[in-house]
């Protein structure tokens, strides 16, 4: 709960790459270092120029989603083990709509639909009793609309869960 009333909205120019690639080593290596398994995340991020952002607060919530992705893939690996774990991190310039989309994607078991419609919902969670609070996707949700930004989660039960991020390139 104080990860969520945590608001530091301090706008500044920064590199969004930099910042994703810094994401995501930070939370691959607390994984590692929690509960340890084979993945390599695949990074595939366009050039982009300077960005507006708060970077404390949107490198918080790329991590809290890479962080459910990494728990995804590990619930997943302790189940079959001959499942190969896949996390993709990707971004693309949309010029019409004058947007950055990033997308990160898991192939861990994803949700059923009628969980989909709730994921966003403060307080939800599918994680077992006491591994989690379901402020994570909200807060997620709040910081990328400070940004200017959309968010949608697109999820087949069993086969992935991907979160599709879309922010205002030069918001300032």
């Amino acid at each position: 709960m104080l990860e969520q009333s945590r608001n530091d909205d301090t706008f500044e120019i920064c590199e969004i790459n930099d910042m994703i690639r810094e994401s995501v080593k930070l939370s691959y290596h607390s994984m590692r270092a929690k509960s340890p398994f084979e993945v390599t995340p695949h990074i595939d991020l366009c050039e982009s120029a300077p960005f507006l952002m708060s970077r404390i607060s949107l490198q918080r919530a790329i991590i809290n989603i890479l962080d459910n992705s990494f728990y995804a893939l590990k619930e997943k690996v302790s189940k079959n083990t001959r499942y190969d774990p896949e996390i993709e991190i990707s971004s693309s310039l949309d010029e019409t709509n004058h947007q950055l989309v990033l997308r990160i994607k898991d192939n861990g078991d994803g949700i059923k639909q009628e969980q989909l419609k709730k994921v966003l919902e403060p307080f939800y969670t599918t994680k077992p009793t006491g591994q989690g609070t379901g402020l994570g996707l909200s807060m997620v949700f709040d910081i990328i609309k400070r940004h200017g930004g959309n968010m949608h989660i697109n999820s087949t039960y069993g086969e992935y869960f991907e979160t599709i991020i879309r922010l205002p390139i030069n918001k300032g």
